[in-house]
């Protein structure tokens, strides 16, 4: 599955320093909260992810202007070890309203992409960040029920599997026998 260079408005190119350069004082404020509860400043935490290669990381970018970069990233080892889970991230800027149905489209194709390299992929958003938690919703992510505390913020862990598993059983199936 590769990656195609356009949904609707939104050119997807590979992230670059530059991008991270331009887009960390100009997160919005939600994305700038997130960085902040990890322990990370908004540059340290894109500058980072960009420079980490143990997954992928692409910029979303509308008129030449980045307005987000996403990615993925294995979890660390020995973090989950009955699965093989990727974490999923997204940091971008207001820009992302002017650009609502394209910006649906193109995460929901990353995110499908990214599952499909795992199990699931997973993160933490703040319970109370609601358009981040409505946004993970409508792409399809479910998150756990008790929220946990993080640097004294609750925060909800969410988890999107795209891959199917066709020789488990449905609780209500009896399996044949004969």
């Amino acid at each position: 599955m590769a990656i195609p260079s356009k949904i609707g408005s939104i050119d997807i190119e590979r992230a670059r320093l530059e991008h991270a350069n331009y887009l960390f004082d100009k997160l919005r404020k939600s994305d700038e909260h997130e960085c902040r509860i990890q322990g990370y400043t908004p540059w340290r935490a894109l500058h980072e992810a960009v420079a980490d290669q143990s997954g992928e990381n692409f910029t979303l970018i509308v008129n030449g202007i980045p307005i987000a970069i996403t990615g993925h990233a294995p979890v660390s080892k020995g973090s989950i070890d009955w699965a093989d889970a990727g974490i999923a991230w997204l940091l971008g800027s207001d820009e992302i309203k002017k650009n609502k149905i394209s910006f649906y489209k193109t995460t929901k194709y990353l995110i499908e992409y990214y599952s499909k390299l795992y199990d699931f992929v997973t993160n933490d958003v703040p319970l109370s960040n609601e358009i981040t938690l409505q946004w993970l919703t409508t792409l399809g992510c479910v998150f756990s029920v008790e929220p946990h505390i993080t640097n004294g913020h609750e925060m909800v862990n969410f988890i999107y599997c795209q891959k199917k598993f066709y020789h488990v059983i449905s609780g209500t199936e009896k399996p044949e026998t004969s």
